[in-house]
């Protein structure tokens, strides 16, 4: 399998256990839309790889949504919108 670009910081010492969480939602979603998603690995295999229960990730997957979370995904949209924007005028 290969290892996607973007997963260096989940699989060096000392990653949080809610970054490697969400690495395992962002590229299960992302395989499982993929074409060749009967290749893509199952939520067991990456939480075995990455040292984390799969438990844990149902646990964290059911937990509402922080107001640390849901302000961060605020700010996404805003800084979005603002870099949409400056294109716009040409700055």
């Amino acid at each position: 399998m290969r290892v996607p670009g973007k997963s260096y910081g989940v699989f060096r010492d000392g990653a949080s256990v809610t970054s490697k969480y969400e690495f395992i939602d962002a590229e299960y979603a992302a395989r499982a839309a993929a074409e060749n998603a009967a290749d893509a690995p199952t939520i067991t295999e990456m939480c075995s790889w990455l040292g984390v229960s799969r438990s844990g990730f149902y646990d964290w997957k059911a937990r509402p949504e922080s107001a640390t979370a849901a302000r961060r995904n605020e700010l996404k949209v805003m800084i979005g919108k603002a870099f949409e924007d400056s294109l716009l005028l040409g700055c």
